[in-house]
């Protein structure tokens, strides 16, 4: 998957997509963490991004659903140590209060699953539990 990451950033930053290439700051899965970036390619329509957050890190994908461009709908998947060690997976819906090409607030919501170790403060116990996975996301598109 880091590979995957990897590519996924060198394609972002190609001189033919730099046009198209958005950076956020927020919260919530989305951005895999408490605090954390993207760094997104924009078509237009479908926003494909990357985020790193302070604990984690996401892939994720974003489509545009409404003729205003304020609506979107997707998915994001990856992980981080707080709540999902081992992995989450969520649909995405985000509102911009611009649009989705502009820079501005946008706040969104995420439901879907996560897995997380069994541990405490003094280890782990090897057990791994799937949880409901839920978050309430805000961030700012530069």
């Amino acid at each position: 998957m880091f590979k995957g990451i990897i590519g996924l950033i060198v394609v972002l930053f190609t001189q033919q997509t730099y046009a198209n290439t958005q950076v956020s700051v927020g919260t919530g899965y989305q951005h895999a963490s408490i605090l954390g970036a993207q760094l997104a390619y924009n078509d237009g329509v479908n926003r494909y991004y990357v985020a790193a957050g302070v604990v984690g890190y996401g892939l994720g994908y974003d489509r545009v659903v409404s003729n205003n461009k304020k609506h979107s709908v997707g998915i994001a998947i990856g992980s981080e140590e707080l709540t999902s060690e081992n992995g989450f997976a969520v649909l995405t819906y985000n509102y911009y209060f611009t649009n989705s090409n502009e820079s501005g607030w946008r706040i969104g919501a995420t439901v879907g699953r996560r897995k997380e170790d069994v541990a405490s403060f003094f280890g782990d116990f090897g057990e791994v539990k799937t949880h409901s996975a839920v978050s309430f996301d805000l961030s700012y598109l530069f």
